[in-house]
């Protein structure tokens, strides 16, 4: 079933003909790529001048943040990254100022107000949900706001305004069709909160593994996996198949 479209996004259409991207989109993904690549160096420089005092870099894991980035839907899908998700960050919408804002603990600093630590990305505008430092909580945090808009969309009447609880302060908004999406290093997936979280919802681990969750009991497809231990231990705990 086709997704709502009318969420302000960055369309990335394929070629109908080819099935391939255009040279204009390739040129699209090489230059965020670039751009995550060139931040993080720059960063780098900026704590050895002691202008800066924390930095985690994205390097290697732009081509798949800026892919995953690009087929998504930036305020109207929602994002629970982790700290290496630059680049995801920058295909969504997020400018290198303000990520270089957050860096310095700026007050301008459109994520937190410089409160929140460097590369703990966040955005009301584009649905980034701030994280916790403590690895693998934003899994549980996903999965709450995947169950969420389940809800929502089966009791629509959940939604509407009321008085005497956070409804009275802050309007709920879901389509019934967005998107949940969380990532997680692979040291994290030994976090008890990785293991509560399998659940049905997309997750993807940067260090190689894509993995498809369903209902405990159904299958479970796990692609491209690199770290066999865990593909094993998710397929006997879900009874299903690797592929």
């Amino acid at each position: 079933m086709a997704r709502n479209s009318t969420a302000v996004r960055r369309e990335v259409p394929v070629s109908s003909s080819t099935g391939t991207l255009t040279s204009e989109q390739l040129v699209e993904f090489y230059r965020l790529m670039y751009l995550s690549r060139r931040t993080d160096d720059r960063e780098i420089v900026l704590k050895r001048q002691q202008k800066i005092f924390f930095q985690i870099s994205c390097a290697g894991h732009e081509a798949l943040l800026v892919a995953a980035g690009m087929a998504m839907k930036p305020g109207y899908d929602w994002f629970f990254p982790y700290y290496r998700d630059r680049a995801i960050c920058l295909a969504l919408g997020n400018t290198v100022e303000e990520q270089l804002l957050q860096s310095v603990g700026a007050a301008e600093d459109t994520a937190s107000g410089g409160r929140q630590m460097p590369s703990h990305w966040s955005s009301t505008k584009l649905n980034i949900v701030t994280p916790s430092s403590s690895t693998a909580t934003q899994c549980l945090h996903a999965i709450g706001c995947a169950e969420a808009g389940r809800y929502f969309s089966q009791h629509p009447e959940a939604a509407a305004k009321h008085d005497g609880d956070y409804r009275e302060f802050k309007d709920v908004k879901f389509h019934g069709d967005e998107v949940v999406y969380v990532s997680i290093g692979e040291g994290s997936t030994s976090q008890g909160e990785f293991w509560e979280s399998l659940k049905p919802l997309l997750q993807t681990n940067r260090e190689g593994e894509t993995i498809v969750t369903t209902e405990p009991g159904d299958s479970v497809v796990v692609v491209d996996v690199d770290h066999g231990k865990l593909a094993q231990e998710v397929q006997v705990l879900f009874g299903g198949c690797l592929m």
